[in-house]
């Protein structure tokens, strides 16, 4: 099985994805899971930043792994990274595409912070899964998953991070949509 993705993901290919991987996540976890996303995904997938942008396809889905698999161990899981994995591979291997179609590899670059206390916490995680975040940023939701776009700020920083061609649109509309 080939890791990397050349594969150009339109948004009915990207909801193809999904909808496998949500019946396989859900067979795994056997309850929903949600993910964190950044990046040209979160442009095609959410409607109005789509509006304002002429992105239509994207070769992955950036997803932040750590916050993932924090919430999978609070939940006393210790292994649902792998079994995550386990399934975009199974998704990526029914379609023919890269295994890395969905991936954390952003991760390693995202900041971490101190709160008030000293306790160090992931600041992205933190302003993502706040409810005003999650009502207008949910790009996708079915029975067995829901991608949840990072906020707009942390977005733009993300895009600014890495910089390439088709970045300054997409950060258009993240900025005419805002937070």
């Amino acid at each position: 099985m080939q890791s990397h993705n050349d594969v150009q993901l339109s948004y009915t290919m990207l909801h193809d994805l999904l909808d496998d991987l949500q019946r396989r996540t859900l067979q795994v976890f056997g309850c929903p899971i949600r993910l964190f996303v950044h990046g040209g995904a979160v442009i095609i997938l959410h409607s109005e930043l789509s509006a304002s942008s002429t992105r239509r396809t994207t070769r992955d889905i950036d997803y932040i792994r750590r916050a993932f698999g924090h919430e999978w161990r609070k939940k006393g899981v210790y292994d649902a990274e792998d079994r995550l994995q386990s399934c975009i591979e199974a998704t990526a291997h029914k379609f023919r595409i890269g295994t890395d179609w969905m991936n954390a590899d952003a991760d390693v670059a995202l900041p971490f912070a101190r709160d008030p206390r000293g306790r160090i916490y992931d600041p992205i995680y933190y302003d993502s899964k706040q409810p005003n975040n999650v009502d207008m940023n949910t790009i996708y939701s079915s029975p067995g998953l829901t991608l949840i776009s990072v906020t707009m700020f942390w977005g733009v920083s993300l895009k600014l991070v890495r910089y390439r061609k088709e970045d300054p649109t997409d950060i258009v509309a993240m900025l005419r949509h805002g937070t």
